[in-house]
């Protein structure tokens, strides 16, 4: 509970006025408060949230059919509907859709020498740094391998024993 300062009454509701008519923030002295009770007007009374709630039957009536009963059901079509588009598999109609479009715009004759040589220019630089890349990652896989073996091998021979000194 609050204490309004135009009446001075506890309420659980306030509503403090902090701009004047042209938007300006008004100094804190000069705010005004009201409260239920000096301002009912003001107020209107707390609905419940759900008082609101429409029913589907209510918000598309043309759906649904009127029991004897005066209940409502579903009308049959809706229903099936409904059922269709909820088990329609999704990955099947993007299948579907793709290869209508490779039909729509497959490539029916063979490339031309002059396209042979276009893709060949524009796709050799990438393809040889990626062999490259592959070339990198596999030095670096034997070089680690190598020192994994070698530092098994030390510590075996320390173990019995021996100790040589390795140059790496």
């Amino acid at each position: 509970m609050a204490l309004c300062n135009g009446c001075g009454q506890q309420s659980t509701r306030i509503r403090t006025t902090m701009t004047d008519d042209r938007g300006r923030l008004l100094p804190e002295d000069q705010r005004k408060e009201i409260c239920q009770h000096c301002a009912p007007e003001q107020f209107s009374e707390p609905c419940d949230p759900f008082a609101r709630y429409i029913e589907e039957s209510q918000a598309r009536p043309y759906l649904y059919d009127t029991l004897p009963d005066g209940s409502k059901r579903l009308k049959e079509s809706p229903t099936a509907d409904v059922w269709a588009e909820m088990t329609r598999d999704q990955d099947e109609e993007a299948l579907q859709r793709a290869i209508e479009h490779k039909r729509r715009t497959r490539r029916t004759a063979p490339l031309s020498q002059t396209e042979i040589e276009q893709a060949d220019a524009a796709w050799r630089d990438y393809f040889r740094e990626m062999k490259a890349e592959e070339e990198r990652v596999l030095d670096a896989d034997k070089l680690a391998t190598e020192n994994i073996v070698l530092k098994y091998v030390r510590e075996s021979e320390i173990e019995r024993g021996k100790t040589k000194t390795y140059l790496t």
